[in-house]
Parts: C-alpha cells; sequence; structure tokens
C-alpha cells in the first residue's frame, strides 16, 4: 500500500471521492507509471491498440442517426418540423464543422476520458453553436454554495463557465458530476505496453544484440582505458573488432518473449 494513501484518504484525496465542493478530479494527475515510462494523453493514443480501439467506436457512434422528440402531454413525438435543435445536431453544429465531425470529437473524449464537453453558444434564450472543448483541460468546480461550473484552462489563465454554457457528457463515475478519467485509470496498461515497445525498439536498433561487458587481464593505464571506451562505442556497429588483452561479456537476458498486444480489447 502506498504510504500516502491513508493521508489522501483523510482529505478525500487520492480516491474515487471528491470533496463536497471545489474542484472534482476525474482521477490521478500523474503521467509516470510504475514501469519507468511516462505516458500522456499523447502518447497512450500512439498505442496502436488504442487508436485502433478509439476509431473504431468513434466512427461507429458518429455514423448512427439522430431522432429529435418532443415531450407533449400524449407522449414523445418526433419534430419534424423546422427546429433549432435540428439545425444544430443534424446540420451546423458550429461555423467550422459538420455534424458528423462534432459527435466524433465528442465520442474520442468519451472514449479516451469518459468526458465530453461542448461550449453552448447562446443567443438570447436560444443555443445557436456547439463548440468542443478539450477535456484535459477542463475541471468542474463545485462552489460555496453548490453552483456547478467549469474551469478552463486557456492561454491568458482560467475561463470559468456557468454550468448552462456547457454540455457535459458524462461516462463512468460514482458521483455523477465527472466521469472517471479512462486515460488515467489505464495508464499503468499504457505504460507497460510502451515500455515493451520501447524495449524491443532499443533491441532491433541494436541488431538484437545484448549488451554486455568488457574484462581486462590487468590494470589499465590511462592511455589505455581511453581505447577502451573508443571500442565500446563502435561496438555495436562492428562488432568483429577485438582486444589483444579484452574479453566481452555478453549479458544474460533472462526475457524470453515480450509482446504487446495490438488488437482491439
Amino acid at each position: 500500500m502506498n504510504f500516502f494513501s491513508p493521508i489522501l484518504r483523510l482529505f478525500n484525496m487520492g480516491g474515487l471521492s471528491n470533496q463536497d465542493t471545489g474542484y472534482q478530479s476525474s482521477g490521478g494527475s500523474t503521467t509516470s507509471t510504475a514501469s519507468g515510462t511516462s505516458v500522456t494523453d499523447e502518447r497512450a493514443l500512439k498505442v496502436s491498440a488504442v487508436w485502433a480501439c478509439t476509431q473504431l467506436i468513434a466512427n461507429s457512434v458518429a455514423g448512427l442517426p439522430i431522432s429529435i422528440f418532443d415531450d407533449t402531454e400524449t407522449g414523445r413525438k418526433p419534430i419534424n418540423r423546422r427546429h433549432f435543435l435540428k439545425d444544430l445536431l443534424l446540420y451546423s453544429p458550429n461555423q467550422y464543422m459538420k455534424p458528423r465531425d462534432f459527435r466524433t470529437a465528442m465520442t474520442v473524449q468519451m472514449a479516451l476520458w469518459c468526458n465530453a464537453y461542448a461550449e453552448i453558444v447562446w443567443l438570447n434564450d436560444r443555443p445557436v453553436a456547439l463548440m468542443p472543448l478539450r477535456p484535459g483541460r477542463m475541471t468542474p468546480f463545485i462552489t460555496g454554495s453548490g453552483d456547478l461550473q467549469y474551469h478552463y484552462n486557456v492561454q491568458a489563465g482560467v475561463k470559468v463557465y456557468s454550468q448552462k454554457s456547457i454540455l457535459h457528457l458524462k461516462g463512468f463515475g460514482v458521483d455523477g458530476i465527472v466521469g472517471a478519467s479512462r486515460n488515467d485509470y489505464a495508464r499503468e496498461a499504457y505504460g507497460l505496453t510502451v515500455a515493451a515497445e520501447t524495449f524491443a525498439a532499443k533491441q532491433f536498433a541494436n541488431g538484437g544484440r545484448p549488451g554486455g561487458v568488457i574484462t581486462f587481464d590487468a590494470f589499465l593505464k590511462p592511455d589505455q582505458r581511453e581505447q577502451a571506451r573508443n571500442f565500446t562505442r563502435v561496438w555495436p556497429r562492428a562488432p568483429s573488432i577485438a582486444t589483444d588483452c579484452g574479453y566481452w561479456r555478453a549479458a544474460a537476458n533472462t526475457t524470453r518473449s515480450i509482446s504487446a498486444p495490438t488488437r482491439c480489447r
């Protein structure tokens, strides 16, 4: 158990619980992993399985039909007339995107962060645009009076949105305020895959030759030590070079096989 875990839980930090007020975290805030590799959100998407699964999910969801209904006294009825929600969701969510582009972006956010954010642009009492925001820069915040705000990091500082101005789609979570970030909770698995890929890449770059040590029968003089250092620098590219009194001993490689799955899971 982590030594700091009981202390963090005492202050409602480091676990699935958030404080009653203040910032509402969606998961861990570190990119380091136990494998020794740092896995950012961008690096996670470079893992072939993550890319393939995210692309499959996003393209599949973006291609699904959308129906808009109106609640009436006799039940739900589809809206067949011109309506501002149909304009936003079926024709033009904003000036930059087509409906499929908007839905793809929001689905990618849901697949990786379990939270998708979009700014609702209002004209009087009518929404006229939906602008996707980056989930890695957004943090929900509950004020002392119980109001929900959204704090978004921009170059000039922090931009504060009211709950009315944000479309927030939440995935799996424990409090209903923020989804548990899939990237954060899967980071250790990402790190293991990245470490295996890095190890394999270095092995291929070295021609598959394991590391080792050079031993000598006697103590080396300063000029002989320099010659030995030069020898180790060219060794990966010129393995046929030998010395008169040095012996190369390859390090034992106890790793029989390392595989990084590339299938969708």
